[in-house]
């Protein structure tokens, strides 16, 4: 009986070793209209998909990087509006500023490099999620440093 209690410690022990510990590998694929937030190949809502994403501190700065690059890429677009519909209207006078088609074009461009920005943040901030959960955490069985027997290490 004490021999089966010590195989089964000994089998659990071994096995345990083996198992690891992933987390939730995220991915975002972009629609039409919108972003598809993915968890493990599940389509998943947005606010799961950065509640997890907010559980690695790394990843989050980017995800914030990226939203506030893209509410300037937005206020950018605004303001190139803005600048569109007062060219459309000196053009409409017959009056010549070069200052509003400069405005358009340079706060277009504006807009457009942060939102590249936006993009690739987004990007680095899914990557590196994905490259730190694929770390994860591994329960091992190895040689104990002082003495004789066996260990439980947590990597």
């Amino acid at each position: 009986m004490i021999r089966l209690v010590h195989l089964t410690v000994l089998l659990t022990i071994v096995l345990s070793s083996m198992a690891n510990v992933f987390g939730q590998e995220l991915e975002v694929k972009s629609g039409f209209w919108r972003l598809f937030y993915y968890e493990n190949d599940e389509e998943v809502g947005k606010e799961r998909f950065l509640e997890t994403l907010r559980t690695d501190t790394e990843a989050n700065l980017f995800w914030k990087k990226a939203k506030t690059s893209e509410t300037l890429a937005y206020t950018s677009l605004v303001l190139g509006t803005g600048f569109g519909i007062w060219n459309c209207r000196n053009i409409s006078n017959n009056e010549v500023n070069i200052l509003s088609a400069i405005g358009g074009i340079v706060t277009s461009a504006t807009a457009l490099v942060f939102l590249i920005r936006s993009s690739k943040n987004k990007t680095k901030a899914v990557a590196t999620y994905n490259r730190n959960i694929k770390k994860g955490t591994a329960l091992k069985v190895r040689p104990s440093s002082k003495g004789l027997g066996l260990a439980l290490v947590f990597q």
